[in-house]
């Protein structure tokens, strides 16, 4: 009967490893998975502040021109 006892409780000291052992698997693919998402997202940012750089040197120039362009113009 004790041996019964305590091989049934080596079978659930085993069970509970191995879920511990799954648990920490799908954890660390999911900390995988969200450090890829994460390095991702930090590349979109960049490429959005370059975008975002040059679009405000468009609107520089843009607005350079404008201000030529109405001292050329003339007067009526």
């Amino acid at each position: 009967m004790k041996k019964e006892i305590e091989g049934t409780e080596e079978a659930e000291a085993k069970q509970r490893k191995r879920k511990n052992m799954i648990s920490s698997r799908a954890s660390a693919a999911r900390s995988r998975a969200n450090k890829q998402h994460l390095k991702y997202l930090e590349e979109e940012v960049e490429a959005l502040k370059d975008e975002n750089a040059h679009m405000k040197e468009l609107i520089l120039i843009e607005e350079e021109m404008e201000k030529t362009a109405k001292k050329l113009k003339p007067e009526n």
